[in-house]
């Protein structure tokens, strides 16, 4: 399974790796939002 993540969300990726993903990537200003360009955190987690 992977997981996407704003590099925003410090609790959304805490919540991931409390269930058992683990950080794989960082894609720097994959997108921008109100005018803010954002980081995405991809996740990992093999079933």
């Amino acid at each position: 399974m992977i997981a996407g993540i704003s590099g925003e969300n410090p609790d959304g990726q805490a919540f991931h790796a409390r269930m058992g993903y683990r950080h794989i990537a960082t894609v720097p200003r994959a997108g921008c939002k109100f005018g803010r360009y954002m980081d995405l955190v991809l996740m990992q987690k093999f079933l």
